[in-house]
């Protein structure tokens, strides 16, 4: 009976702001607002933080009811429902940081030049935010050409898990750590403000 109550809060309460959060997306996707902060890096978080709320912990709630005294780290099918998407959100939360960090330090050369990069084009060249602009400093460019990262990683660690369940998750923690490690280089490049409130 527990596991409907939650299954029931779960989808009264979640299944609303997630119809929201897409309508919202959808209504205001060309606003300004939205395209500075990688609308694509977030609508695939969007649609992975929603994966793992509607689908991947109900089946992990009723796996754990079903299962018998097992461990319920030890079934693949778990694992990939709590550890893939996670993966994916890792690695997504990653572009977005280094997307923005890229539009700041974007913004910061065009306002200490303004109307140089249109009046001389040797600038671009010796500038390399400038150079990246449409490669590195492109969401969609990075979401493609780094797709590549969280599968191998995904590959990797179910065959690792595959091993032992234990190594698996260690390998995704690794990379968790990781993440973090980059999200908190990243945000210490960064200038400081100082706001005096």
């Amino acid at each position: 009976i527990l596991l409907i109550i939650y299954l029931f809060n779960t989808y009264a309460i979640f299944l609303p702001i997630i119809i929201y959060g897409f309508i919202h997306l959808h209504r205001n996707r060309n606003e300004t607002y939205l395209v500075k902060r990688k609308r694509s890096i977030m609508l695939c978080l969007v649609v992975l933080f929603s994966y793992c709320v509607l689908i991947g912990m109900p089946l992990i709630c009723i796996h754990s009811v079903i299962a018998s005294s097992e461990s319920t780290f030890s079934d693949l099918n778990l694992y990939l429902n709590l550890f893939v998407p996670l993966t994916f959100i890792d690695w997504l939360w990653s572009l977005r940081v280094y997307g923005l960090y890229y539009d700041h330090r974007y913004a910061h050369v065009l306002r200490n030049k303004p109307w140089i990069e249109v009046i001389n084009q040797d600038v671009i060249r010796d500038n390399w935010i400038l150079q990246h602009r449409h490669s590195l400093g492109s969401a969609s460019w990075l979401l493609q050409r780094t797709v590549f990262i969280p599968l191998l990683s995904v590959i990797a660690a179910v065959a690792l898990f595959e091993l032992h369940p234990l190594y698996g998750t260690l390998l995704l923690l690794v990379l968790l750590v990781l993440t973090i490690i980059f999200c908190a280089v990243i945000h210490s490049k960064y200038p400081k403000h100082c706001d005096g409130f």
